[in-house]
């Protein structure tokens, strides 16, 4: 009820005039922009769209009563509203358009001076050119140094949402954790645990009132949920059915921020589609205050490149303008390659077509663990990427995939990188000898 496909679907096909039904939340729930935004995205609409752009201020049904009667019916959005060789193009038409837009707002211009001239009114002109040549130009010309200094030096001027891990979250570390805007990629080989990470980073944004989206590509929206469930409640996974009524009540009358979890096929999502699918959730009161994508390596891109290097590269630009764009952070998950299997310590190098998205990211944590490390759930968390503070920095942690948590076992300040690395072959070694004098009685 009250979806956009609602609204497109009466414009473009079914002509049903939704906004006279005697039902007043068609027309509070109409959203003018969205739906010029959609109907601009085919060319036979394009002039109507432009019209409505211009006339945004008249009442939403006169906007909705000129669609019905002017565009021709048509389904246009049976499928993929998008072609892929129309998304090819879809920038050059952009850079045309706003070209178009600026000869014809210099022209109006000139033909206003004319005018104004003849007039003896000089002094106008220039404020008429400028105008005309402002058109198409970003609004802000950037951060002022000297005159915006206590904005830049406000102590509220970084807003993070923290990892809940203490020793990530130092201020000379992560300073408070990922900020607004900002990119983080946690890499590990298969089956070491992003996909728990995300969780985990989305659980304790909950907690601190954010509101998370959490899109998946391989996992189910239930699965996914259960994880949540088990790492919020303390519960491990396999017994979250089972314990319904415990888990009810560990939620009532908390404060926490709410969760949507979207499910894609994967290889099906673009940046286009999370946009699409932020504006869905934008006419229904909801905004969130981080992003959890699992993962951004097996989304689609919007262009098609012969390198899978490029694609990727792309595919993050995008989640960086997004984060940017929307002034929230984004963590999402990237595959190790081949050679860290037998990496004591995961680097930037060992991240699958590395180069593009560790220019983009703005934090990159590293997971690894060897295969007989899985049973005491030790590991290594590497900071291989910090631009907001120290990186290079190794710490010794303990996953329990059961419950989705990530714990540091030891002070990080009073071991070096390779006195961890050797300790954490010392106690694979110690485990190893223990099971080894369980099974032979020695």
């Amino acid at each position: 009820m009250y979806e956009l496909k609602d609204y497109l679907n009466a414009i473009n096909f079914s002509k049903q005039n939704l906004l006279d039904t005697g039902d007043i939340t068609w027309e509070k729930k109409y959203p003018p922009y969205v739906i010029n935004k959609c109907l601009s995205m085919h060319y036979d609409c394009i002039a109507q769209a432009n019209e409505m752009n211009g006339f945004h201020f008249l009442p939403k049904k006169i906007q909705f009563h000129f669609y019905i009667n002017s565009i021709r019916k048509r389904k246009r959005f049976g499928g993929k509203w998008l072609s892929s060789t129309k998304l090819k193009n879809l920038q050059y038409v952009k850079e045309k358009a706003l070209d178009f837009c600026k000869k014809q707002a210099l022209k109006d211009a000139l033909e206003k001076s004319v005018e104004l001239i003849s007039t003896d009114k000089f002094e106008s002109v220039v404020d008429v050119m400028k105008d005309a040549i402002s058109v198409g130009m970003p609004h802000s010309i950037g951060h002022d140094f000297f005159n915006d200094i206590d904005s830049r030096l406000s102590k509220t001027q970084r807003v993070a949402c923290p990892t809940g891990i203490f020793h990530l979250d130092k201020k000379e570390i992560l300073n408070g954790g990922l900020a607004r805007g900002e990119i983080g990629v946690v890499t590990a080989n298969t089956g070491v645990g992003k996909s728990h990470w995300l969780v985990a980073m989305g659980a304790n944004a909950m907690r601190h009132g954010k509101n998370v989206l959490h899109y998946t590509f391989e996992l189910t929206e239930t699965a996914v949920g259960v994880r949540y469930d088990s790492h919020l409640c303390g519960i491990d996974s396999t017994d979250v059915i089972d314990k319904k009524d415990e888990i009810l009540s560990r939620y009532e009358g908390n404060d926490y921020g709410r969760l949507i979890i979207k499910e894609y096929p994967t290889g099906s999502a673009s940046i286009i589609t999370i946009k699409n699918h932020l504006e869905k959730l934008a006419m229904r009161d909801f905004k969130p205050g981080l992003i959890v994508i699992d993962y951004a390596d097996i989304m689609r891109s919007t262009r098609q490149y012969d390198s899978l290097r490029h694609e990727l590269k792309l595919i993050y630009e995008e989640l960086r303008n997004l984060a940017m764009e929307l002034k929230i952070p984004i963590w999402t998950a990237s595959q190790a390659n081949r050679e860290a299997s037998d990496k004591e310590v995961v680097g930037l190098g060992n991240m699958s077509e590395a180069y593009g998205k560790a220019m983009v990211a703005d934090v990159v944590i590293s997971i690894s663990r060897k295969q007989l490390e899985k049973a005491t759930g030790a590991a290594r968390l590497f900071v291989a990427k910090n631009r907001a503070g120290q990186d290079g920095i190794l710490f010794p942690i303990r996953i329990d995939t059961a419950r989705s948590h990530f714990e540091i076992i030891d002070d990080p300040n009073s071991l070096s990188v390779l006195d961890m690395v050797e300790s954490a072959n010392t106690g694979t070694k110690d485990m190893l000898k223990s099971k080894w004098k369980e099974i032979t009685g020695k």
